[in-house]
């Protein structure tokens, strides 16, 4: 099959089992994108203290992130898509480390890093630090097997075979386990992204013409991303 027409049979077919997910997805993107319309150009005359820089530079790294993640998920690509759940995984709980405490003297480490070779910090230290190993780090254990094609997954990726018979398909991917995971990452991310947008929100948020409705929408969305991902947390281990 054309690749093309692969990848738009597999958006069709997704859209539908997954529209839910997928709607989720969306309002998050939007709620987020209308806070930084927001306060776009409007902090230019503030003097932010580290703790705000590396909030806002993060947070707009995310923002793409969550994009990217949404159109490759919804054309089947799981593995790349779970790829970039590692960076919104890992930037996300940076935040929230450094955010713990209101903790300054982290942001500056973190703006003043220069050592090409190794991170500011550790994940495993971080979600130890947070207390974060038991929920949070079951998560993280999935994405660290997708990103470093543990053999347990390779099946998502369509990817079998013995010494007499392989089978291959590096295109989208629209199998029941395909959806499990997409529905997954659509929500996960989502969830992760708005847990620390409420630091965000809380900083920046005077800035914003409709707070109240905004806060609203917020409560709503994240609610709903929560009962998801506590359902997902009792079901992951079969997938």
């Amino acid at each position: 099959m054309d690749i093309n027409l692969g990848e738009k049979r597999a958006e069709e077919i997704i859209s539908v089992k997954l529209e839910k997910e997928i709607r989720i997805n969306d309002e998050v993107y939007d709620l987020i994108s209308n806070l930084f319309g927001e306060i776009s150009g409007k902090v230019k005359d503030v003097e932010l203290n580290p703790f705000q820089i590396v909030l806002l530079l993060l947070s707009t790294r995310l923002l793409s992130d969550l994009r990217s993640l949404r159109i490759l998920a919804t054309k089947g690509y799981v593995v790349s898509a779970m790829n970039i759940a590692c960076s919104i995984f890992e930037n996300t709980l940076i935040i929230q480390f450094i955010s713990n405490n209101n903790n300054e003297s982290r942001a500056k480490k973190w703006l003043e890093h220069t050592n090409e070779e190794n991170s500011v910090w550790k994940t495993g230290g971080m979600l130890n630090d947070l207390k974060l190993k038991d929920t949070k780090g079951v998560f993280w254990k999935y994405l660290c097997m997708f990103k470093h094609l543990n053999p347990k997954i390779m099946a998502v990726l369509n990817i079998t075979g013995n010494e007499k018979e392989f089978t291959l398909n590096p295109g989208p991917e629209t199998t029941d386990r395909a959806f499990f995971w997409i529905g997954f990452l659509l929500i996960a991310t989502s969830g992760w992204i708005m847990d620390i947008f409420k630091d965000v929100s809380n900083l920046f948020m005077s800035y914003h013409s409709n707070k109240e409705n905004w806060k609203i929408d917020y409560d709503r969305i994240h609610k709903e991303i929560e009962g998801y991902l506590k359902l997902m947390l009792t079901v992951i281990d079969d997938n």
